[in-house]
């Protein structure tokens, strides 16, 4: 009787029915693992996790966003911007308003009002005088949206209180050395001022401006200060031999209806500056309107102290 042949490799079928080489093959196909799809789309999550971990989230955190990154706009039209590597974001601080501690001899004090800022730029500063019966808040008041559009620190000072007027106003010297109680004060408030700011403010190029009764205090005082690179003087007046040694560029405006300091009034003080004080570089316009300080107006004293269409945004 013949024996019976495995059709595939030829050999003798033994009593299971399968060759020798059929044999093996069993046994390696049965010790051979088997990959399952599941774990090898786990393991490439967990890659790609990885990739992305190093590629984007932990530059961030470290300070440094890549190129691609921060070429990259959202929707809102935000831009995620690259910061120097190995260095951290300036961080952002909120606007500031509030009172000063320094206290004249009538208790009156100031007021300041920092703009919010991002970054580490110094910028500059703004010391403003109120009008007669005005307050330090009421200046506040008024030129904190400039101090906000043009990116300055806005500083404003209480006067004293005058008996022989019966108001709260302001006194100026007589001579280059007569420094005032309100000049002291005002000294005073500006030192308080520059203890709250510190690094962020620049060291000069600052302005004084006053209004109407506190016109002539901005002068008075930045000619007394080589940090003031400039004085604007609204509805006020001056004092040309109040004035100290500094030169600052002078600015003086009014209304052409404003009947406390007509227009024909102002432009005679202002020559007898001008003569008096040849170098000084000064400025006189006109608006429209009376004696209240005009959005118009202030925008022209900002350019004229900032440069034209200078936001000064950071």
């Amino acid at each position: 009787m013949t024996a019976r042949r495995c059709p595939t490799h030829g050999l003798a079928l033994g009593p299971e029915g399968q060759c020798v080489l059929c044999r093996r093959q069993a046994a390696g196909a049965r010790d051979r693992p088997l990959v399952r799809p599941g774990f090898l789309l786990a393991g490439l999550m967990v890659l790609l996790g990885a990739y992305l971990s190093v590629r984007y989230w932990l530059p961030q955190v470290l300070g440094h966003v890549p190129a691609s990154a921060a070429s990259h706009q959202s929707d809102q039209g935000e831009v995620a911007r690259a910061a120097p590597q190995g260095s951290l974001p300036s961080p952002t601080l909120a606007a500031e308003r509030g009172r000063l501690n320094a206290t004249n001899s009538s208790g009156r004090s100031g007021a300041y009002y920092f703009p919010a800022s991002a970054g580490s730029e110094p910028r500059p500063l703004a010391l403003a005088f109120h009008g007669m019966g005005g307050s330090a808040d009421g200046m506040i008041s008024v030129l904190s949206r400039y101090a906000d559009e043009r990116r300055f620190f806005l500083l404003a000072v209480d006067s004293g209180y005058v008996e022989e007027l019966h108001a709260f106003t302001w006194r100026v010297g007589n001579g280059a050395a007569d420094d005032t109680s309100d000049l002291l004060h005002a000294r005073a408030c500006l030192s308080e001022a520059l203890e709250r700011l510190g690094s962020r403010v620049t060291d000069g190029g600052w302005l004084a401006i006053g209004h109407s009764g506190g016109g002539s205090s901005a002068p008075y005082f930045a000619t007394r200060d080589a940090r003031f690179s400039a004085y604007a003087v609204l509805h006020g007046g001056v004092y040309p031999k109040g004035l100290g040694g500094h030169h600052a560029r002078g600015w003086f405006s009014t209304g052409l209806d404003d009947t406390v300091r007509p227009a024909l009034e102002l432009r005679g003080r202002v020559e007898d500056l001008r003569s008096s004080r040849s170098a000084d570089d000064i400025t006189l316009k006109l608006f429209a309107g009376g004696h209240e300080m005009g959005p118009q107006e202030l925008r022209a004293v900002m350019d004229f102290w900032l440069g034209p269409g200078s936001s000064r945004r950071r």
